[in-house]
Parts: structure tokens; C-alpha cells; sequence
């Protein structure tokens, strides 16, 4: 028996530019799938990567501008400083037991980036971390710390390590 349901067509067209407001590739005259030139934030990235480090290009990706000279070595810092959370980090302890577990080598980084991505000590502390900075920019630290001391919280971001306080993290504030 045939099926003599009607077929409804979408309003849907096919798109030969993709246009964001971070990314811009020209395609090629012969095959639209191609790109002859491409552009972050309107820079040509052929030019970003013969002039610029990539994290200059990461702040750029991120802010739409360039860094200033302070910013550019502040990331600099922070990406050389952090860029190994140790073998105490979730992430990495969930990465070393799939490791050992036999779990294909292919699956091993979204494990550890999954972990990353979580509340603790992960991608959420740093949007907590981030709320909590924009709320209380305008306050004292004594006013801040009194509050947080009362009612026995933990700052987002601040002190979460091993529920003490990380010597590491302080010297490299």
C-alpha cells in the first residue's frame, strides 16, 4: 500500500554566504564551498598569523578587537601560568582513568573537556566567578569578605580548592 500522505514543502532556500558578525569567508569563483579569503572581526587571518600570536587572535576572537599591549601580556601570562591544571584536577583524574581503562585514545580529550566544562573547578566556576565580580565591582573587600564570612559561602571563583586555600593561585594573583 502506498503511503498518500501529502508532502508539505518548507520555505527554505539554499544560502551562498554565510555571514556572522564575528567570521567572513570569500568563497572561490569555482566553488562556493571554498573560501579565497577569510576575515575574524573584519582582520584577514593571513595577515593575524604572520603578525600576531595566538593569543592576540584569541582576544580578538573574543573581545572584536585587537589587545592593547597590558592585555596582550596579561593573556600571555594567564595561558602560561594555567596551562596545566595538575594531575589533582577533576578533568585530568577523569582523562588518566579513562586512560587506564583502556577507553580509545580519540575519546580521551571530550572526557576531560566534559569534566572541564562542569561547576567544579570547571568552565561554570569562571561565568560564577564572572557574575559575582560584576555585582560587587563597586564594593570593598572588607564589605565583600565580611558578607561571605557571615553566612560561611565561598566566593565563586576564590578558594573552592580542596576547601582551602591554593598557595599557587595566590601567587599567581
Amino acid at each position: 500500500m502506498a503511503d498518500k500522505r501529502k508532502v508539505r514543502k518548507r520555505d527554505e532556500s539554499f544560502s551562498l554566504r554565510t555571514v556572522t558578525k564575528i567570521w567572513q569567508e570569500v568563497p572561490t569563483e569555482q566553488n562556493p564551498y571554498l573560501a579565497e579569503e577569510c576575515r575574524c572581526h573584519g582582520y584577514d587571518i593571513l595577515e593575524l598569523a604572520r603578525k600576531r600570536s595566538f593569543n592576540e587572535v584569541l582576544f580578538l576572537l573574543f573581545q572584536g578587537g585587537l589587545p592593547n599591549p597590558a592585555q596582550a601580556q596579561l593573556l600571555e601570562s594567564l595561558m602560561v601560568a594555567l596551562i596545566n591544571p595538575g594531575p589533582r584536577h577533576p578533568a585530568t583524574r577523569a582523562t588518566m582513568n579513562a586512560g587506564v581503562s583502556r577507553t580509545l585514545p580519540a575519546h580521551l580529550l571530550p572526557i576531560g573537556l566534559t569534566v572541564l566544562g562542569g561547576s567544579y573547578l570547571g568552565g561554570d566556576e569562571v561565568g560564577s566567578a564572572m557574575r559575582f565580580l560584576r555585582k560587587n565591582y563597586r564594593k570593598s573587600p572588607e564589605e565583600i569578605a565580611s558578607g561571605y564570612r557571615r553566612d560561611g559561602q565561598k566566593m565563586p571563583g576564590f578558594g573552592r580548592r580542596y576547601n582551602g586555600r591554593d598557595p599557587f593561585s595566590q601567587k599567581l594573583a
